[in-house]
């Protein structure tokens, strides 16, 4: 059983180079890493663990984090054998997490005792994406440090879906499936909607021994008006599309309509929330005008 990490980024070289070091500390090393950023500039300088790591790197021809991870799965399935590919495990990690050194043992240890598991993902125990505020390297090694080792592997079915920052798939799960392109940049809820694809012919599940920290690093991001933009378009898009239920695209809709405002009141130092509210209203205005759609942003300015 082989285990390709794919990793897609753009703008944040040094956390990529933090990781892949922490990929060269793994318990089972990854047998590929391939790295897909979008200009020369995404990508570190990699001469220092590229004698312990297979590490490729891509720059996709589209950016955009579901193109990314699509052009990655395309190299992984260009280097395996039709037999490999079969049995071959992808793990997704954004460029800021930051997993346990067991991470991928435990994982491959999971997908071969339980062969009806297609899809897993792992237990962020610190999620600074989720916050105002990232959480420090220091920091995340220190919960990490800290955490209680698993006596044993875990999994079970999981209602809310795969966390893209840290999730693992057989390779097969890509002849039936792939991200959808059309949720372009920071491809907001790519993972529901990559769930919701799996959903249709297998279970989800969640490994509570797939433990990681997620710093949720806020350089790298789209404009705050642009994502506002796509926490409505993109819902009411995988609504349609089939891929979340209308309850969840109201819940995803109103969230952040009721966030963005409420933060607005007071300037933030590192996220625009007056943008998002704007693109949030801006979205809305477009849905009523029936023009709305989520590849729009690709032609705003802000």
């Amino acid at each position: 059983m082989n285990i390709d990490v794919i990793l897609a980024t753009r703008g944040r070289p040094e956390n990529v180079r933090v990781l892949l070091d922490q990929l060269r500390l793994q318990a089972r090393a990854p047998d590929n890493v391939i790295v897909v950023g979008t200009e020369p500039g995404d990508l570190p300088r990699i001469a220092s663990v590229q004698d312990d790591l297979s590490v490729y790197e891509l720059i996709s021809p589209r950016p955009g984090l579901t193109s990314q991870r699509n052009y990655g799965v395309q190299a992984a399935r260009r280097t395996s054998s039709p037999d490999a590919w079969i049995t071959k495990i992808i793990v997704f990690f954004d460029d800021d997490f930051r997993p346990a050194a067991d991470w991928l043992q435990r994982c491959e240890a999971l997908f071969a005792a339980d062969p009806q598991v297609l899809a897993v993902t792992g237990m962020v125990i610190m999620d600074g994406a989720r916050a105002s505020f990232a959480i420090t390297e220091d920091q995340a090694s220190d919960l990490l440090a800290a955490r209680p080792a698993a006596d044993q592997i875990g999994h079970s079915k999981w209602k809310q879906g795969l966390y893209g920052c840290n999730m693992a798939v057989r390779a097969k799960i890509f002849d039936r499936c792939a991200f959808d392109e059309n949720l372009p940049l920071y491809g907001w809820l790519e993972d529901t909607d990559f769930s919701g694809q799996i959903r249709k012919f297998s279970d989800i599940h969640r490994a509570s021994d797939l433990i990681g920290v997620h710093l949720g690093s806020k350089s790298g991001r789209v404009s705050g008006y642009k994502y506002g933009y796509s926490q409505i378009s993109n819902p009411l898009y995988l609504a349609r599309k089939g891929t979340v239920t209308l309850r969840q695209c109201a819940y995803f809709c109103t969230r952040a309509l009721a966030s963005n405002a409420l933060r607005s009141i007071q300037e933030h130092p590192m996220i625009d929330y007056r943008g998002r509210l704007a693109g949030n209203l801006a979205a809305l205005a477009d849905l009523i005008v029936g023009s709305m759609h989520p590849t729009k942003i690709m032609s705003f300015h802000s």
